[in-house]
């Protein structure tokens, strides 16, 4: 039994392996069961470990064999559809290829490293850029809080609602209430809009003041307002709308 170093998105996860040859005598490590789906395939992309990898030194398919364990062929199919050329859309169905299944779980493995890491931000852009990794890439809309003590440490952070691709429905009274529970003095807004637009739409000021008036009749102040996408991120309060 042997460890192999599985990557996931730049985390590296080390996991059981057990190296053997196979037919054509090439080496190649052992299955690795996953929800009983087969991680490894014989052969794949296989590059020496002895020190950490540049990633972006990879082409689409080589990162997506090393990545998930799949041979060269399969990782060419996968590239077309997790790559879709201008104007086409994302093509993979979770429900019938596991590749997306995979792909899906090592996002939500980087939210919850981003979600983890958030209380030990000191920097703004820090913060920022956790905030874009674990709701920047959300299909749908959704809403979230980030709760801050009397110092701006993050007590918490926490989704309070999700919508629509184009809208999502927050009442202002269920951020008072998470306010008070978790005993925060400032909060900080953030929801992301999966068109790819930073722009906050008119409805999006006027749910930000709703906001901030009734979380001043318990004394908390809103610094500020994250607009989201995958690859942006817009402060409301730098665009002098707070």
């Amino acid at each position: 039994m042997g460890w192999g170093v599985w990557p996931l998105w730049g985390s590296v996860i080390t996991l059981p392996t057990r190296k053997h040859k196979n037919r054509s005598g090439a080496h190649c490590f052992g299955s690795l069961s996953v929800n009983a789906m087969r991680i490894c395939a014989r052969p794949f992309f296989n590059p020496p470990l002895e020190e950490r990898m540049d990633l972006s030194t990879l082409t689409n398919s080589q990162l997506i064999a090393f990545a998930f364990g799949v041979n060269g062929k399969k990782a060419e199919e996968a590239e077309q559809q997790f790559f879709p050329r201008h104007g086409e859309h994302f093509a993979m169905d979770w429900h019938s290829d596991p590749l997306r299944s995979r792909l899906d779980a090592a996002m939500e493995i980087q939210k919850r490293m981003a979600l983890s890491q958030l209380p030990t931000m000191t920097s703004p852009d820090a913060v920022k850029e956790k905030i874009r990794q674990i709701i920047g890439h959300e299909s749908f809309e959704s809403f979230w809080v980030m709760f801050l003590d009397s110092q701006n440490q993050v007590i918490t952070t926490q989704k309070l609602a999700t919508g629509t691709l184009s809208q999502c429905s927050v009442y202002p009274r269920e951020i008072v209430k998470a306010a008070l529970n978790n005993n925060a003095a400032a909060v900080i807004l953030a929801h992301n809009h999966p068109s790819g637009s930073t722009t906050p739409s008119r409805a999006d000021e006027l749910l930000t003041q709703t906001i901030k008036a009734s979380l001043a009749l318990i004394d908390v102040g809103v610094l500020d307002h994250f607009i989201v996408t995958r690859t942006e991120i817009a402060s409301m309060a730098q665009m002098g709308l707070m």
